[in-house]
């Protein structure tokens, strides 16, 4: 499975990801869950770390709304991980008191989980992370090949015009258009997989820009800015400049 496949469906990846790091845990009797049957390590850890997971794919949307993180990716695990860790430690406390206390939780026992999620959501936030900043998504155009699905959802009024750009708006899309713009309700994940059929990239993590749609791209600070035909300007991130230079944009 690609990387680019990964990235435009979070929960599956998180699934996945959680699926082997919790199979890993549970034979490697992790934490010292290694004196219970591997079938009950197997029930403890893999459903936890899969929720854990599911819970990233909620908490990173959230954060990256509050935080521009789309340069600073080691940020980006630090804030998630706190975020996460104070509800997985209820989490695995209530778990374990249930399968391996006879006594029930104790609140004694809490803080003493409290290190040890840290360090598990630590590594799996980073993995989230990498694999989502090192899926950089560009789109083609080829011969042959039928329109982009993303233009069949274009609104009445920009039906047959031109895209020139997408940008996520909380969970709207506003599409730049030479007939003017409009807002749509769909994920920019979402999108990205329907802009197939279409010369352009991803410049920012709330952005992608046609090609051809690029009248001019001003330089600095190792960043870039592309300007669209209606003087719209763009920012293209640092995660993203290297790829597009190398594409020939500019």
């Amino acid at each position: 499975m690609s990387l680019s496949v990964l990235k435009h469906r979070p929960k599956l990846r998180g699934v996945l990801i959680g699926c082997l790091a919790g199979g890993f845990l549970a034979f490697s009797g992790a934490f010292g869950s290694a004196s219970a049957p591997l079938w009950e390590r197997l029930i403890y850890w893999v459903p936890l770390i899969v929720g854990g997971g599911l819970w990233s794919t909620l908490c990173s949307p959230l954060l990256r709304r509050l935080v521009d993180t789309d340069d600073r990716p080691w940020l980006e695990v630090v804030l998630l991980s706190l975020m996460m860790s104070v509800p997985i430690t209820l989490t695995v406390w209530l778990t374990t008191a249930l399968l391996f206390w006879n006594e029930g939780p104790s609140l004694h026992h809490l803080p003493h989980f409290f290190l040890p999620v840290l360090l598990i959501t630590v590594v799996l936030s980073a993995i989230n992370v990498l694999v989502d900043k090192s899926a950089t998504v560009e789109t083609h155009k080829v011969a042959g090949q039928p329109p982009a699905r993303f233009l069949e959802r274009l609104p009445m009024k920009l039906k047959g015009a031109a895209l020139w750009a997408v940008q996520a708006e909380d969970h709207y899309l506003r599409l730049h258009t030479d007939r003017g713009s409009d807002l749509i309700l769909m994920r920019l994940s979402d999108a990205l997989a329907e802009l197939d059929g279409l010369e352009g990239g991803q410049t920012h993590r709330s952005w992608w820009v046609a090609r051809e749609a690029v009248c001019d791209v001003a330089r600095g600070d190792g960043r870039a800015t592309l300007t669209l035909p209606d003087d719209t300007r763009v920012p293209v991130s640092r995660r993203y400049a290297r790829t597009l230079r190398e594409a020939g944009w500019w």
